[in-house]
């Protein structure tokens, strides 16, 4: 089975990033949460971004360092980190190749 990218992407030539929905719902009716993947070129990064959301990235290739609550911390491929909600969040691609990471987001119930 594959995956259907939705035709959403948002690309930011200023930032680098590159944002790209993932639809299962033809997989999975109903699914609790939502899902994207984004690319950041070399030197780029995601702007500050907060949401009522809860959030899990798992970086799936390169590395970057991460901002978040404060603290900042390296990340590399193989790696997750999980976000609460209304807290900043920042990525910056410090390595050498894309950085690419899985994002899932959903609200608490």
């Amino acid at each position: 089975m594959s995956l259907t990218l939705n035709n959403k992407e948002i690309i930011s030539t200023e930032t680098g990033l590159h944002v790209s929905e993932i639809d299962l719902t033809n997989y999975i009716p109903n699914i609790p949460f939502e899902l994207s993947q984004f690319i950041v070129d070399v030197g780029g990064y995601s702007p500050d971004e907060f949401h009522d959301e809860r959030e899990i990235w798992i970086i799936t290739s390169g590395s970057g360092q991460l901002t978040y609550k404060g603290v900042v911390c390296d990340l590399k491929a193989g790696q997750a980190v999980k976000f609460d909600p209304n807290e900043v969040h920042t990525i910056k691609n410090t390595g050498k190749q894309i950085l690419s990471v899985i994002s899932i987001w959903w609200k608490d119930k």
